[in-house]
């Protein structure tokens, strides 16, 4: 009985392992075709009609998950760099405000009160925040720039208190 119940479960093993591997080679094939038709294979098609046909028949192999995570809409390039190009200045307008919120917050904070201990605490605190707030939103960066990025900081901070006291 127990040599039964282990080939069964042997079996239904195999079987899993089938299937996954089945799913994994349909998503690579989804990946690849999404790389391949995202870049300039649409452009060559010669009306929008078609273009809108070919993203269709391909919408299926976007479902593999079961949700509908990429519209074909978004695999025209034309649209998604329009909208990349208005988000920009938005990002530059919100990286300026936090960065010089980020720098004069804790001078600001350092000249009003003038003990070094004060002035330590808040290089660390605001440093640590700094830091906090690069790794979770800052999504493109590497290791690296984040603490390239905090160094420099840092680096700006304990001269303001170098040259304070």
């Amino acid at each position: 009985m127990l040599l039964v119940r282990a080939i069964q479960l042997e079996l239904n093993v195999e079987r899993l392992n089938d299937r996954i591997d089945t799913t994994l080679q349909a998503y690579a094939t989804a990946i690849r075709n999404y790389g391949t038709l995202s870049q300039d294979a649409l452009t060559l098609s010669e009306s929008p009609e078609r273009r809108r046909d070919l993203l269709k028949g391909i919408q299926p192999l976007l479902q593999l998950g079961g949700e509908d995570k990429y519209p074909y809409s978004d695999l025209e390039g034309e649209g998604r760099e329009k909208r990349a190009a208005r988000k920009v200045p938005f990002d530059r307008l919100w990286m300026g405000v936090v960065g010089g919120i980020a720098v004069f917050g804790p001078m600001i904070l350092m000249v009003l009160e003038r003990p070094t201990r004060t002035s330590l605490i808040t290089v660390s605190a605001a440093t640590m925040l700094f830091t906090l707030g690069l790794a979770f939103n800052a999504k493109t960066t590497s290791g690296k720039d984040v603490l390239a990025a905090v160094a420099a900081y840092a680096a700006v901070l304990v001269v303001f208190v170098g040259t304070s006291t």
